[in-house]
């Protein structure tokens, strides 16, 4: 299989639509919140968290089951149902629509990853793999950050950390 690019996108402003309101889709919108992008969940149900989000109206709620026409203007799809038949509708029409989706359910029928991250004020890190071993991902994001805790870093502050 071939590699995909990493690829750092703006998401402030951008409309992204997410099929499902589980744990898989809680933890993707976790991460995908400090990157300000727009987010509407689609799904008859949502995890507690994203409960929470959308009575601080950090994300929108539609209540109901995926319907066609639900990925239309969107930047990102992320089709995260515990259904892979209606992943697969959600993935097919963002495609038809030219808009980049991510399968929860199938890495073979993924436009990108969801990486995992290491961020800080100074630094974003996206970490992914082929898609079979997400603990070798894990591990790699906790050995960078682990690393990046215990190096100096220049800052404005304190230019003594400044390496030759």
């Amino acid at each position: 299989m071939t590699p995909y690019f990493p690829l750092f996108l703006s998401l402030e402003g951008r409309g992204i639509v997410v099929i499902g309101g589980g744990v898989i889709a809680a933890r993707r919108i976790e991460k995908l919140l400090p990157f300000q992008p727009n987010i509407m969940v689609v799904s008859p149900e949502l995890h507690p968290s994203l409960l929470l989000l959308v009575e601080q109206e950090k994300i929108t709620w539609e209540c109901r089951e995926y319907r066609s026409g639900d990925c239309s203007g969107a930047f990102l799809v992320l089709a995260a149902t515990d259904d892979p038949q209606v992943n697969k509708r959600a993935g097919e029409e963002a495609r038809d629509a030219g808009i980049l989706c991510n399968r929860a359910d199938s890495r073979e029928d993924c436009d990108f990853y969801f990486p995992g991250l290491v961020q800080t004020d100074q630094l974003v890190v996206g970490v992914t793999g082929d898609g079979t071993n997400h603990r070798l991902v894990k591990a790699a994001v906790e050995q960078i950050t682990q690393l990046w805790r215990e190096e100096p870093h220049e800052t404005a502050e304190n230019p003594a950390n400044r390496q030759p």
